[in-house]
């Protein structure tokens, strides 16, 4: 007799990397309530404007759609699969914070903690 799980073709299921990332995640979860952040953090020597960088960023989601992604659960088997949201403009965050040259590290780096 051979047993086999529902499943959907349309979702992505966990695999070994995505489990560990999972457990990290569900433990800082438990942890500090909110779970994994990311922070990129660009070292410009000049401006660039803030609507090409966002417009770029929407483009990267949308092209590597797992890291827009959050971890869900399979409503009829249980298994854990990544969620893709569709991308939303909106909710690109992108702040930006400018020191001149002459910024100590200090300074530069509790800018950069007060964001988190």
């Amino acid at each position: 007799m051979r047993i086999s799980l529902y499943y959907s073709r349309k979702k992505r299921y966990l695999t070994g990397n995505d489990w560990i990332i999972n457990g990290l995640d569900h433990m800082t979860r438990w942890m500090t309530g909110v779970g994994n952040l990311s922070q990129i953090v660009l070292h410009l020597a000049g401006r660039i404007s803030e609507d090409d960088l966002r417009r770029r960023l929407r483009a990267f989601l949308v092209k590597y759609p797992p890291v827009w992604g959050r971890p869900a659960r399979d409503m009829l088997n249980l298994a854990p699969y990544w969620r893709m949201r569709p991308v939303d403009e909106s909710r690109v965050l992108l702040k930006t914070v400018h020191h001149d040259g002459g910024s100590r590290i200090e300074d530069v780096l509790s800018s950069l903690e007060k964001g988190v």
